[in-house]
């Protein structure tokens, strides 16, 4: 068995089928964040409707380090959430970090998922 190694950048990915959500911690960066992801031979045309309609509102309702993130040929997606300035390594700050990010993922979640 290999011995873990420190590591900068840890994720945690739950969901299946064409929708899934990834949680990251960055220590280099020192921020934290999620990621709707769209997955499927129709990922890019729902994420070219979602962005045209909803990408002002979705920014207006969860701040401007909302990514919009095309990539032309892809059949995979992202919608990211980056929250600076919080550092996955600050133990006595991930009680905040993670209800933030609960509160986040189910608020992001379905907020997309709804808009489809």
């Amino acid at each position: 068995m290999r011995e873990p190694t420190p590591t900068y950048f840890n994720i945690i990915t739950w969901g299946s089928g064409e929708r899934r959500m990834r949680l990251f911690a960055n220590a280099r960066d020192k921020r934290i964040g999620l990621i709707y992801i769209l997955r499927g031979n129709n990922a890019s045309a729902i994420y070219q409707s979602l962005e045209q309609k909803y990408k002002e509102e979705s920014i207006a309702i969860f701040g401007s380090t909302l990514e919009w993130d095309f990539i032309p040929g892809r059949n995979k997606q992202n919608i990211k959430l980056r929250l600076k300035e919080n550092d996955p390594l600050n133990k006595s700050e991930w009680p905040k970090q993670h209800q933030q990010l609960i509160e986040l993922t189910e608020k992001m979640f379905w907020y997309f998922l709804e808009k489809e």
